[in-house]
């Protein structure tokens, strides 16, 4: 005879599920990649957490570098970057799609000058859905090689 087992209950299991869910999400990742290379998340310090650095809005079909002096733009910029670390922010999230303008050596210089640490998007994910790649090759393709994920050739169908 089997011994009797008993099957938990819904509310273990949905406190079990809780807080799992809650210990998952409390996981720190152990590095932030900024526009210059990673930084530890105790470095991050005051966020201003959506902001535009540059913003063109000629429109998606007629935007390129080629539309800026990226000189000018730093030396137009860098005084209200300054004024922001001397305020006591350390972290600026630049949210521009490249369709906008975003300009990831513009950024990368800025944060360079200033001592700010500047993240920035990449558009990869809705390239590779619009060009039929599911979520579960999106995400195994970004774990198992992400810098293959970043100059992967997409071709149009």
């Amino acid at each position: 005879m089997m011994p009797f087992r008993r099957i938990p209950s819904t509310r273990c299991l949905t406190t079990f599920f809780v807080c799992l869910l809650i210990s998952s999400a409390c996981r720190q990742p152990d590095a932030i990649m900024t526009v210059i290379g990673p930084i530890r998340p105790s470095d991050m310090g005051v966020t201003l957490p959506y902001e535009h650095i540059l913003v063109d809005w000629i429109g998606a079909d007629s935007t390129g570098y080629h539309c800026w002096n990226r000189e000018k733009v730093t030396e137009a910029v860098l005084p209200y970057l300054f004024q922001a670390r001397e305020l006591g922010i350390r972290t600026l999230l630049d949210c521009t799609p490249a369709y906008l303008g975003r300009d990831p050596m513009l950024l990368k210089a800025l944060s360079e000058h200033s001592g700010i640490h500047i993240l920035t998007n990449t558009g990869l994910i809705p390239l590779l859905r619009k060009r039929g790649f599911s979520q579960k090759q999106i995400d195994t393709l970004l774990k198992e090689n992400p810098r293959k994920a970043y100059t992967i050739r997409v071709r149009k169908r």
